[in-house]
């Protein structure tokens, strides 16, 4: 799991995770967020949607219910 977290911040970090100034993402940055995205659904099966911040990156993870999420802890938790 933190393979896969670290390639996206690898990811993102490698094509200009900075924004430019005004706030707006560069083309690179926002091609970068999208493979980050794509590298974390195909890992994790689920909607990824990666955004950058000040503070770094963040990923959010869409669930249909409570369901979805015990399913993925359970096949997390059986990788370890």
């Amino acid at each position: 799991m933190r393979d896969t977290e670290r390639s996206a911040q690898q990811l993102v970090a490698r094509d200009g995770a900075k924004r430019r100034r005004g706030g707006r993402r560069s083309a690179d940055e926002a091609a970068a967020i999208t493979e980050a995205e794509d590298v974390l659904e195909a890992a994790l099966r689920r909607d990824v949607r990666v955004r950058a911040n000040r503070e770094g990156l963040k990923a959010e993870l869409v669930f249909a219910d409570l369901d979805d999420v015990r399913e993925l802890a359970r096949r997390l938790v059986a990788r370890l």
